[in-house]
């Protein structure tokens, strides 16, 4: 050994020798409480002898104080000390060493693993200076941390610079002062600062808490030139001719390609195939070669794993085929199915866990201000809402219905007549003190017999009392006015109790469309970024210029389109271009329902919005018939697109005919058009048209609700009947017959509701009818039957057409003497596309 090797080892002798016990002094200071090292009392270990604190280093502490994050690192720094470059070179062992000298409690086990490192790979004397540099950049480290000062990653990387070039210099002077050791110094000097401070965030990241869900791009950048350059230093061999060290950089490159995309999987490919050219394990143009792949790798990434596999493949075979002439042969495939089957096989938990790191990408302020609005504006509608809704149910829990008088309304009257009837009388005391107990069971029973009667007389009045009482007819009198005086109390307290049941089913169905508002404002809306970019690409080839595109998918699964572009004067760009383009990205059928076109001159820029267009249409007809002598019709009737891609079919018959019906009939339609336009439900809406009809008037006057709501996207039609006739569905030659057993609405204050789901298919015509229709056939029970066969016998789609001869029909039932309001409304359902 030659007298630098000698000087090295006699240096690293004394350092270690004296690191362990103040190491373990450090430690036995934390224990006590004492960090900062310029309190300690010098005194105290001259206290103790040699022996004594001897015992205090536990040697199993030393081999077993330590995490299974610190044994991670070491290892990955075995790896990196193995790692030569430029031939001859080790600059990143030094440069790790560097990285992770702040952990105090892990040194002593880093320095044994990046020794045993670069003796792995040089002999004793050439790996000298390395060792070297570690002794020295500790001694550095433990004076600076001597002063109370703590180390940033840009001072770990200078003192790793300056103890590399230190010994650089101390090589240079034993070999004589060569041009080629003072350069060697100097360069891989830089090259250990620059390699340190990189190092340094990938530990720290290591290091910290696995709770963490967003990185840097400075983390994920030096993540990745760590575990590259691991790979490069990693122990090679080789099963059937396929080597462990390309097998481990493919499975890299196909797993960062498949969950960062194609950046991360080219920066990933590039820095892989950069680190083995340096080490000389592959030939420079496998940089380009891992590059390309991994960047095809993230391209096929939407497919999947598989995806993702072929993608490398393709990369792998076109740019070795083009570039290096490489032949497609059995041992050029062997490292990428192996690397494919490892990758095929890694858990999906852990491509969970890494992809939440990876797939972080920063929000512009606009998104992040937009974010905090929709925030804000969901919360305060939540609370809009349950503000609403116990405001609701204050109302209905304020008093509840009376059908007869309670205790209390009994004593009240009774007091009420006693004071009117016996205040004068001489012989109140008697009646009142004296006999208390009899006159107030005899009052109670008379009381009693007016409730059931509404009215008493003085045979109701037991004779006992009409013996003994001086004023029985005045008694009789005043108890039968009082008495329908309570009574109408209490039919007014039951209109007062009906009256705030409505306003709480109002309060209540406001509550429900601001609740449902919050959830589209704030969830189950998604925004597709890679739909927009797509139809900004699409239609920039179509020469149109786009300044802004959204494209949502709202919670029926449907997308909204809404796109902004400069004005086409005129030339109608959203339909004959626009249209067709995203309906070809979208893969689905759109339609625009808002141009928003600003003229011919204008600068301004338009804005159209494309919903998907409905799978059906409705085409419908109608035919009306008043009762003779009237020219007022009680029945009216509805039909309209509503929101949500739906269609409404309503009728309804007031009871009777006249104005008096047509006002019933008319309010329940118009109600329903107004709440189901509003965004009510429609058990709600018939709810509080039922309150409303109860409340309006005094009268007998109620009317029948016939609705059917299809879905124009799925072809599903409720058919909902509140006291109306049966409805009819006509399918080919079948007919399906849509009844109901429940009451009009206006006549309780509970109404029953019944629903009925049907499917429907390409030109089933639904036909709808008031009760004057089917009763025009009186000499049948069986009304539907009879409909049925007419209806079976049509053979022709045209509903207007159908309405007419179906009201051909009853009229001639009736001999053109028209007992009862007749209306027939058909409606065709058919599908625009398949």
């Amino acid at each position: 050994m030659d007298k630098l090797s000698k000087g090295f080892w006699m240096s690293f002798q004394i350092v270690t020798n004296n690191l362990i016990p103040f190491y373990y002094n450090e430690k036995a200071k934390i224990g006590r409480g004492t960090i900062n090292m310029e309190r300690v009392e010098y005194s105290t270990f001259k206290k103790v002898d040699l022996p004594k604190a001897k015992k205090t280093i536990h040697w199993k502490n030393f081999f077993l104080d330590v995490t299974y994050k610190d044994l991670f690192i070491d290892l990955v720094g075995f790896t990196i000390s193995r790692v030569i470059l430029f031939t001859n070179l080790l600059p990143l062992s030094i440069a790790y060493f560097a990285a992770g000298l702040p952990a105090k409690a892990n040194r002593i086990w880093l320095l044994l693993f990046t020794c045993a490192g670069v003796l792995s790979v040089r002999d004793s004397v050439l790996s000298s200076k390395y060792i070297g540099t570690f002794v020295l950049m500790l001694v550095f480290q433990y004076l600076v941390e001597a002063r109370g000062y703590k180390p940033t990653k840009i001072v770990q990387a200078v003192l790793a610079m300056g103890s590399c070039f230190a010994m650089g210099i101390l090589t240079a002077a034993i070999n004589g002062f060569s041009g080629y050791y003072l350069i060697v110094a100097v360069l891989e000097s830089i090259f250990v600062f620059t390699a340190a401070y990189i190092y340094g965030s990938a530990i720290s990241c290591i290091k910290g808490s696995l709770k963490r869900t967003i990185l840097s791009n400075e983390e994920i950048i030096s993540l990745i030139l760590i575990f590259g350059t691991a790979i490069a230093g990693v122990i090679d061999f080789s099963v059937s001719g396929i080597y462990f060290r390309e097998v481990i950089s493919i499975f890299l490159v196909l797993l960062f390609g498949f969950i960062g995309g194609p950046s991360i999987g080219g920066t990933v490919g590039i820095v892989i195939g950069t680190i083995l050219t340096l080490i000389g394990v592959m030939p420079a143009g496998s940089i380009g070669v891992l590059g390309i792949s991994g960047m095809i790798t993230g391209l096929f990434k939407d497919i999947g794993r598989i995806g993702s596999g072929i993608g490398f493949l393709l990369g792998q075979m076109i740019v070795s085929f083009y570039f290096e002439g490489t032949a497609i042969t059995y041992d050029f495939l062997k490292p990428i199915i192996a690397a494919s089957i490892l990758f095929f096989t890694f858990p999906k938990g852990v491509i969970t866990y890494i992809k939440q790191f990876i797939n972080n990408e920063s929000e512009t302020g606009q998104e992040v201000y937009y974010k905090r609005i929709r925030d804000i504006t969901a919360q305060q509608l939540e609370a809009f809402s349950n503000a609403f809704l116990k405001l609701s149910r204050t109302f209905s829990n304020i008093s509840r219905k009376k059908t007869s008088l309670n205790q209390r309304d009994v004593s009240m009257l009774i007091e009420d007549v006693a004071s009117r009837v016996c205040k004068d009388c001489g012989l109140c005391s008697h009646c009142w003190e004296t006999d208390f107990y009899n006159t107030y069971q005899t009052v109670f029973s008379i009381l009693s017999a007016a409730e059931r009667k509404s009215r008493i007389d003085l045979s109701d009045i037991p004779q006992d009392f009409v013996d003994k009482c001086l004023r029985v007819d005045v008694f009789a009198d005043t108890t039968n006015r009082m008495f329908e005086l309570y009574k109408l109390n209490l039919l007014w307290h039951n209109r007062i109790v009906e009256s705030r049941e409505l306003v709480s089913e109002q309060l209540k169905g406001v509550s429900s469309i601001i609740g449902n508002l919050a959830m589209e404002v704030y969830g189950e809306v998604y925004f597709k970024e890679e739909l927009e970019q797509a139809i900004k690409v699409e239609l920039d080839r179509e020469k149109i210029i786009v300044s802004d595109v959204i494209v949502v998918l709202n919670r029926q699964n449907k997308y909204e389109v809404v796109i902004e572009h400069s004005p086409c004067k005129g030339k109608r760009l959203c339909t004959k271009n626009i249209l067709p383009v995203v309906s070809k990205i979208l893969g689905r059928r759109m339609k625009v329902i808002d141009s928003g076109c600003v003229g011919i001159c204008s600068k301004d820029k338009c804005k159209m919005k494309l919903i998907e267009e409905e799978k059906f249409r409705i085409m419908t007809g109608v035919a009306r018939e008043s009762k003779e002598s009237n020219a007022i019709s009680g029945d009216n009737y509805s039909f309209m697109e509503i929101k949500n891609g739906q269609y409404l079919l309503a009728l309804s018959d007031g009871m009777g005919t006249g104005n008096k019906a047509s006002e019933e009939s008319s309010a329940a339609i118009e109600l329903l058009e107004e709440f189901i336009e509003s965004g009510f439900d429609k058990d709600l809406a018939i709810k509080m048209i039922n309150s409303v009809l109860v409340l309006k008037s005094n009268e007998d006057f109620f009317s029948t609700l016939d609705m059917t709501i299809i879905d124009l996207y799925t072809g599903v039609a409720e058919f909902v009947k509140i006291g109306a006739a049966s409805a009819f569905i006509k399918r080919g030659e079948m007919v399906e017959v849509i009844g109901s057993s429940s009451l009009p609405v206006g006549m309780l204050s509970n109404v029953d509701i019944d629903v009925t789901k049907k499917k429907l298919k390409d030109g089933d015509i639904i036909v709808m009818v008031t009760d004057g229709v089917l009763d025009s056939k009186k000499d049948i029970i069986e009304k539907e039957k009879w409909f049925s066969e007419i209806l079976k016998g049509i053979d022709t789609n045209q509903p207007e057409y159908i309405a007419d001869y179906l009201l051909n029909i009853a009229k001639e039932n009736s001999d053109h003497e028209i007992e009862d309001d007749m209306t027939i409304l058909v409606a065709k359902v058919w599908e625009k596309y398949l």
